[in-house]
């Protein structure tokens, strides 16, 4: 059953006229907003209510993939300065597809500059040894799935920066899982691709290369002599690391 419980008026002149519905089934929750300033906040509700649709007229907007608890920390990074410096990566990660699903272009810019500016600290983090890889994979699907330009550019500059050379251990070419490169390939892939490589700011003909301009040439660069759109890439990028890591440190203890 709905909770249709009418949230207080926040403005004495105008009364709340818009009933936004969240989840679905007996988890389904109704909470009342101004509908000019939800429009404000989101193209896609604009739309809704502007347009001869059932929502202009029963002025109710229905997002059943949205939980209550999801679209409180929408609305919450949207309405309080406060809240968004305390916002984290994980926090990102739980609304910014939702805020580019439903337009809500100040929510899909705040998580392009945060999950940005996490992949950019990465090196740092390195230092102390608190790089938590499966969030930076997790982050970096969501950036890719939530089309955060700025988040996918430093993100996949940071794996990039792993694969042709050998780091410095923990963080080195071998720092992802078999299954972690499987996520992460196909994201490279995309990003890279001559249709999206100047849309992410990857540079289309880097100096010396023989980038005829039919090939991304960031796709067919070589990563430890092997070539990241081959089939299979993973299982033998990540036992090429492994036996050149432990070469290395093998030369190093004789």
């Amino acid at each position: 059953m709905s909770d249709i419980e009418k949230e207080p008026d926040q403005l004495r002149s105008c009364s709340t006229d818009l009933s936004v519905i969240l989840g679905e089934g007996e988890d389904q929750v109704t909470k009342w907003y101004h509908s000019q300033a939800l429009a404000r906040k989101s193209k896609y509700i604009d739309s809704m209510l502007s347009t001869p649709m059932k929502e202009k007229d029963e002025k109710v907007i229905t997002f059943p993939d949205i939980t209550p608890d999801i679209w409180d920390d929408m609305m919450k990074f949207l309405d309080s300065p406060a809240a968004v410096l305390r916002m984290t990566p994980r926090d990102a990660l739980k609304v910014a597809t939702f805020y580019d699903k439903y337009e809500f272009v100040e929510g899909t810019k705040l998580c392009d500059l945060l999950l940005a500016d996490y992949f950019r600290s990465l090196e740092k983090m390195e230092k102390d040894y608190s790089v938590d890889v499966n969030l930076y994979v997790e982050s970096l699907v969501v950036a890719h799935k939530a089309n955060l330009v700025k988040a996918v550019f430093a993100g996949i500059s940071y794996i990039w920066g792993k694969m042709p050379i050998l780091c410095t251990p923990p963080y080195a070419c071998n720092m992802f899982t078999e299954k972690q490169m499987d996520t992460l390939i196909p994201i490279l892939l995309d990003a890279m691709s001559g249709k999206n490589k100047l849309r992410y700011g990857f540079h289309p003909f880097p100096p010396g290369s023989d980038d005829d301009g039919t090939e991304a040439f960031y796709i067919k660069r070589p990563c430890l002599g092997l070539m990241i759109d081959e089939p299979g890439f993973s299982k033998i990028y990540i036992s090429t690391c492994n036996q050149k890591m432990e070469g290395g440190l093998l030369l190093r203890t004789v």
